[in-house]
């Protein structure tokens, strides 16, 4: 008797669940729905593209301190090393032991390494971001 209960309050409340479940929901869509949804994609949009041309240093301040300033102290730390370079070499000799030789090399390492800082992932002297 118990499990005939149970088994029709089972199906009394299934009854209930599939009613309520074939009832359409009654929605209202405000009238001007689509024009606020306009508005906040627009406004969303335009503050995602603030944030992608800071990101890249669009901005005026961060260009020319992120960007032009430090191409400039590139390229001048590049001219004196070759002008560094060229003034030695007439003084230096062939070998190890000679200074100006070991001088001559490592300006030349520190040419090196202030080329690969400036032309690193395509971010050359010319290029820009």
């Amino acid at each position: 008797m118990r499990e005939e209960i149970r088994m029709n309050a089972d199906e009394a409340l299934d009854a209930v669940v599939t009613r309520a479940l074939e009832q359409a929901p009654a929605v209202r869509v405000p009238a001007e729905f689509a024009a606020k949804l306009l508005a906040v994609c627009e406004r969303e949009g335009s503050r995602v593209k603030a944030q992608e041309a800071r990101r890249r240093g669009a901005r005026w301040g961060r260009r020319v301190v992120g960007g032009s300033v430090a191409r400039a102290a590139g390229l001048a730390a590049m001219l004196l090393l070759v002008v560094g370079m060229c003034w030695l070499a007439p003084h230096s000799t062939v070998s190890f032991t000679s200074a100006t030789f070991d001088m001559e090399l490592l300006l030349l390492a520190e040419l090196g390494g202030v080329a690969a800082w400036m032309f690193r992932r395509g971010q050359g002297v010319g290029s820009r971001e």
